[in-house]
């Protein structure tokens, strides 16, 4: 047994906090449509978000640079975890 209590997130909490989030997220004139996010299955360490923003005309390399950004300073705990966000336009 430990003699102390670790302060670490539970990545679970945060990847749910994250969804809720990136759900009403918007950017650069763009809101996703759909949202996933889950804990890598590879790395213990990092929360990977898919981000479908339907027809937006924004380009999806500066609305997921905008949003790794956005959740690292406003969901709490995120920043203990690598975030990594994917986003595609169907």
């Amino acid at each position: 047994m430990y003699a102390y209590a670790l302060d670490v997130s539970d990545i679970n909490e945060v990847v749910v906090a994250v969804q809720a989030y990136v759900a009403k997220l918007e950017l650069r004139g763009a809101k996703p449509v759909d949202v996933q996010a889950r804990a890598s299955g590879d790395d213990l360490d990092v929360i990977k978000v898919w981000a479908d923003l339907g027809p937006a005309s924004t380009e999806t390399t500066d609305w997921s640079d905008a949003a790794e950004a956005a959740i690292l300073k406003d969901v709490p705990g995120a920043s203990e975890f690598r975030i990594q966000v994917r986003v595609e336009k169907l």
